[in-house]
């Protein structure tokens, strides 16, 4: 995954799903528009979700006639394009017309869907909380599911549209990749916010740089470093970064994961 060239900032895709809040997007986006390092668009994704499906659709297992996938899709494509019209129109009331965010809209199957997604832009933006999995991981919506197993892109959940004052970085993994943290760099400079670091206790896993990388996120100093009870002790306009592998292995980061079940506000999770 590269930057764009031409513009020389981050590409930021709104997916949005049937099941999202079409006033939370228009929020997130409205949010996002504003911030001078980010080029954004606003993608409707035409897909149903897991729950949508009866139990013999093929993503279950079992096998199901072409023609009642077909109905499925249908249903989902109708009601995404229900979705954009309202954030569209929410858009026009609150934003000027040269900074207002290009509205899209692409579909098909799970498979195709997600890649798309993940080549069109640098980070994918979702109007909605972080869902950790539970014990079968199926409780999470699928779209999320499979953008977090894909470990090739940033995504950012969000639902909290008040000023952004800090950004609290979890620094479970000592390596972070370069892509991740231009990421936050460009965050903090667009909200003009500090940075700190939180390494949550007990929880921290090691992991080898390759080839003897600084381990340090760049713009971090050692004098911002907050602990467990400072980080969630006010949550409101914090955005929390957190790397893939607290989301992919639920036992190395029980101790974590059980925290981030109370967290009620953005949160970036790295490639």
């Amino acid at each position: 995954m590269s930057l764009d060239k031409n513009t020389q900032k981050i590409r930021v895709g709104v997916a949005i799903a049937p099941a999202d809040d079409p006033t939370e997007a228009a929020e997130m986006a409205i949010k996002l528009a504003d911030l001078p390092g980010f080029e954004l668009r606003i993608v409707g994704c035409g897909i149903p979700s897991v729950f949508d499906f009866p139990p013999s659709a093929p993503m279950m297992g079992i096998p199901m006639p072409g023609f009642v996938i077909e109905q499925y899709i249908k249903a989902g494509r109708a009601e995404i394009m229900e979705t954009c019209k309202k954030i569209i129109c929410i858009l026009n009331k609150r934003l000027p017309r040269n900074v207002k965010p290009e509205v899209c809209y692409i579909n098909g199957p799970l498979n195709q869907l997600v890649p798309t997604l993940v080549s069109m832009f640098d980070v994918i933006a979702l109007p909605h909380l972080l869902k950790l999995a539970m014990k079968f991981g199926i409780w999470r919506p699928v779209l999320d599911c499979l953008l977090v197993k894909s470990q090739k892109i940033p995504i950012l959940f969000g639902v909290d549209s008040s000023t952004c004052w800090r950004i609290v970085v979890a620094q479970i993994d000592t390596y972070t990749e370069p892509h991740a943290e231009q990421v936050i760099s460009c965050l903090a400079e667009s909200f003009h916010v500090p940075v700190y670091r939180w390494l949550p206790k007990k929880s921290i896993v090691i992991i080898k740089s390759p080839e003897n990388i600084e381990q340090k996120l760049a713009g971090i100093p050692d004098s911002h470093e907050l602990d467990d009870n400072t980080v969630f002790a006010d949550q409101c306009g914090t955005l929390l970064v957190i790397p893939r592998s607290v989301i992919l292995h639920q036992w190395r980061f029980r101790k974590v994961r059980w925290m981030l079940q109370n967290w009620r506000t953005n949160c970036l999770v790295l490639a």
